[in-house]
């Protein structure tokens, strides 16, 4: 479990121990390559083509191939580990046993570790009695305890280490604690809102009510009211004695030990009925906003429900319903019309369409035919259908998504951080200046001792900050939950406050702005060939190609000629090397009677076909260089000794990338920047119809280039600068980014580890909702923190002039608890746009069964 150690090899990241690179080892990376000029990766479109300009394959990492080189290992991390680079902080995710820092702390083995959900974990108090009670626990090497997500992982050291032991130890300090039985989905612990605190509130409540009616309704002031009173005082506090005692025993103050005083300290001076009312207020308040987080957790639960618990897999000769667990690799599985995929998988028969709106947001149907990619947790909307398991599901994409938000629910943002920091100056602060109203009030203003008494426990009520303290975490839960519900992932309340400030982007062409592969853009034939002519020819050439050029031609002539037509037709094809295809055509497709010579179709590039002897028009030249300038990839078709013409392609722009970067600029982006590998032609001509500045779109950038141009906005406009790329090639400079945002993550495990933003889907203006929701949750985190620390500040003022009860105090401090919490779950709500979206994909209609 040593760290994983950075190393430059060929041009490839290589981690010690197989470990696939997660964002520190990009970081590390980053480093590196400021260092030293990487060189550009060459671009070619294989010697079998002959292409006349260079294709728009794939970039590399830092010049080297995105995939693995045969031989490589390459490692998948067991369920629900995610790298992460953060601090680990009380009020997201408390780590302890962890004595190095964050950056030199050693990922633990995420497959031996075991997650517990705990039921009860809602403030630091709770963390901090998990500490205690597990931290010195044979077996155990690590605590993460994530106080949002209401979970804690152990990590276990090899030694025994049982579950049943842990579930025993958080029991006996009075949480209840289930392990998780399978990835992905939450443990049965008990969320009936009528727990036994609910009991003995409502108990509590009906001994008060007992008492006043004596008192008040039959005028009795005998010893029966404060017997009826103080029994009220004991059950209806029961849980919150038991935490203050567990608290003073291990000499820390939280706010059931400064309730109890306040409650002993207000019965003592027979304040009955306040003391009452303040321990059943207090009791009341605790159970509601455990009741509320609850449901804020259950914005992100509700993702763990979305793949069913069990599949139809093929067993013999039959399909038989199996636990989900059960599946594995290659099992072939049977979907029935509005069923969920239960597994990732490849489509084995059929025709269906599908709605990904679970992973990518976007609420449309998606046509699947046979070889298509199907998700776990997807839904199938038409026919009857087979697919293959191609991850269980414990490491599907959904699988790897529910646990990347439950870590990124862990991680602290800055703003959680200084509050966590004000807390702990905060209450000791407060408790010393409550000390000190009971002492000096009576001999500065020489008034009665039990005035400033009561003053003094109203102050204790005070003290504790637990509004603030969830002011800034639970609207981080629920952003999250928000962007992830619209298929973003953020990878934690750091990035998400980010995103709401950002100013500049820098863009990489391929696979952002564009499709990212290969399309024919343009037929340009002679005078006296046909468009469709042009086409079937270099279709028939091409149709034995695996290139990403001849299975783009063969893709657009399909759509206008039935497949005979196109493979049918040529008896042979061979390459040659550098310059392009020839292919023979059967005598009865050239439309040839009897056993003349078949026609010989050339494919590739027009110097070639100059350099056998065929004449090539000059017009047909010009257009040649026209195309070429602006970042076309050119391919001459012949037959025999005459020239048809030319098929132009090129890397289509996405339709809704223009609209996508207004969208940016409209949410606050000033800076829109273009940073690709192709050269100034095609990358002005791109720039053009996007409308960027040309004084932002940079052509022929390596990695290291890339680099250089996000910290060149940097210094124009901060550290408020996001880099979008696929998450692959542009690792480096998404690391150099104050955000890094890699596009269409859905099944690419690199982009979901390497990028603190993952979109999903490949809608670019996804980048646009997330700043909107990030900029939202700053807002609601500012005013969360206003009204918690105002509330503070008005009742130490009243405490101070007597103006101020104890009941008073409670109704505040619990109050502004319940406000910040009903606050922050506004982000959860849809927006206009989401139920527009949602309706019309609910009528659009799917294929007939």
């Amino acid at each position: 479990m040593g760290r994983a150690r950075v190393t430059w090899r060929a041009g490839r990241t290589t981690l010690s121990g197989g470990e696939r690179p997660g964002p520190r080892a990009y970081r590390l990376l980053h480093q590196e390559l400021t260092l030293a000029q990487i060189p550009p990766p060459s671009s070619t479109c294989g010697a079998d083509q002959g292409c006349s300009t260079p294709s728009p394959a794939p970039e590399s990492c830092c010049g080297s191939p995105a995939e693995p080189a045969a031989g490589d290992k390459v490692h998948r991390h067991a369920p629900g580990h995610v790298h992460h680079d953060h601090d680990h902080d009380l009020h997201g995710c408390r780590t302890s046993k962890a004595a190095p820092s964050s950056e030199e702390r050693p990922e633990p083995d995420a497959a031996a570790r075991t997650i517990f959900d705990v039921q009860g974990l809602c403030c630091q108090s709770e963390a901090r009695l998990i500490e205690d009670a597990l931290a010195s626990a044979p077996g155990v090497a690590e605590l993460r305890i994530n106080v949002p997500a209401g979970t804690l992982t152990v990590y276990h050291d090899g030694q025994s280490s049982r579950d049943e032991a842990t579930v025993a130890a958080l029991s006996r300090v009075g949480l209840q604690a289930a392990p998780r039985p399978e990835f992905g989905r939450r443990a049965q612990v008990s969320h009936s809102a009528f727990d036994q605190r609910f009991w003995t509130v409502l108990s509590g409540a009906l001994l008060t009510l007992a008492g006043a009616v004596v008192r008040f309704g039959f005028g009795i002031t005998s010893v029966l009211v404060p017997i009826l009173l103080s029994v009220a005082i004991v059950v209806g506090g029961v849980f919150v004695y038991r935490q203050a005692f567990r608290a003073l025993r291990q000499r820390r103050i939280d706010i059931n030990l400064l309730v109890t005083i306040a409650v002993v300290g207000a019965a003592a001076v027979g304040e009955w009925f306040e003391a009452s009312t303040v321990i059943l207020l207090f009791g009341f308040a605790e159970w509601l906003e455990a009741r509320s987080m609850a449901r804020a957790r259950q914005a992100i639960g509700s993702l763990m429900a979305l793949a069913p618990p069990t599949a139809r897999v093929r067993r013999g000769e039959a399909f038989v319903e199996v636990e989900l667990a059960e599946v594995v690799l290659g099992d072939e599985i049977e979907l029935l019309p509005g069923a969920r995929v239960p597994v990732d998988g490849e489509l084995l028969s059929g025709v269906t369409e599908v709605d990904e709106s679970t992973i990518t947001g976007e609420a449309r149907h998606v046509r699947k035919i046979a070889g298509d990619t199907l998700f776990a947790g997807t839904v199938n909307q038409a026919g009857r259908v087979r697919m293959r398991c191609t991850e269980p599901a414990a490491t599907s994409t959904l699988a790897r998504i529910i646990d990347a938000v439950e870590e990124a629910r862990a991680q602290a943002s800055p703003a959680e951080q200084f509050i966590d920091t004000f807390a702990r100056i905060y209450t000791p602060a407060v408790v010393a200046l409550a000390a000190a109203v009971a002492l000096l009030g009576p001999l500065l203003t020489g008034g009665a001792f039990e005035l400033w008494f009561y003053r003094a426990l109203v102050f204790l009520v005070i003290a504790c900050p637990c509004a603030l303290v969830i002011s800034t975490p639970i609207a981080n839960v629920a952003g999250l939950a928000r962007a992830a519900r619209r298929g973003i992932l953020v990878k934690g309340g750091k990035w998400l406050e980010m995103l709401g400030q950002l100013r500049a982007l820098a863009l990489d062409k391929t696979g952002t702005l564009t499709e990212g592969r290969l399309v024919v853009e343009g037929l340009h034939p002679l005078a006296d060939v046909s468009a469709d002519a042009l086409l079937l020819a270099a279709a028939r050439a091409e149709s034995a190609s695996e290139h990403p050029i001849g299975r783009a031609i063969v893709a657009e002539a399909m759509g206008r000629f039935e497949l005979a037509e196109i493979v049918d037709a040529v008896s042979d094809a061979r390459a040659v090397v550098g310059a392009g295809i020839e292919a023979t055509l059967v005598a009865e497709s050239a439309g040839l009677p009897g056993a003349g010579p078949a026609p010989v179709l050339r494919v590739g590039q027009l110097a070639w076909l100059s350099e056998l002897g065929m004449s090539v028009p000059a017009a047909l030249v010009a257009e040649h260089d026209r195309l070429a300038s602006v970042g076309h990839t050119l391919i001459a078709v012949a037959e025999d000794q005459r020239v048809l013409g030319l098929v132009a392609l090129g890397d289509r722009l996405r339709a809704g990338a223009p609209a996508a970067l207004q969208a940016l600029k409209r949410a606050g982006v000033t800076h829109l920047a273009m940073v690709t590998g192709d050269g100034p032609e095609a990358a002005a001509h791109f720039a053009g119809r996007l409308g960027l500045d040309p004084g932002l779109v940079f052509s022929r950038q390596t990695p290291h280039d890339k680099i250089a141009r996000v910290d060149e906005l940097k210094a124009q406009v901060g550290d408020h600068v996001a880099m979008v790329g696929d998450g692959v090639n542009d690792a480096p400079a998404l690391a150099a980014a104050s955000v890094g945002v890699a596009m269409g993550a859905a099944g690419t495990d690199v982009a979901l580890e390497s990028a603190d933003v993952a979109l999903m889907g490949d809608d670019l203006s996804r980048l646009a909702e997330a700043m909107i929701i990030g900029q939202k949750t700053r807002r609601i985190i500012l005013q969360n923190i206003t009204v918690a620390l105002g509330l503070k500040v008005i009742f130490l003022v009243l405490a101070l002039g007597g103006w101020a009860t104890l009941w008073m105090a409670i109704v505040a401090d619990m109050g502004g608890s319940l406000i910040v919490i009903f606050n922050a779950l506004r982000l959860l709500r849809a927006s206009e746009e989401e139920r527009n979206a949602a309706a019309s994909a609910a009528t659009e209609p799917a294929l007939a069964h």
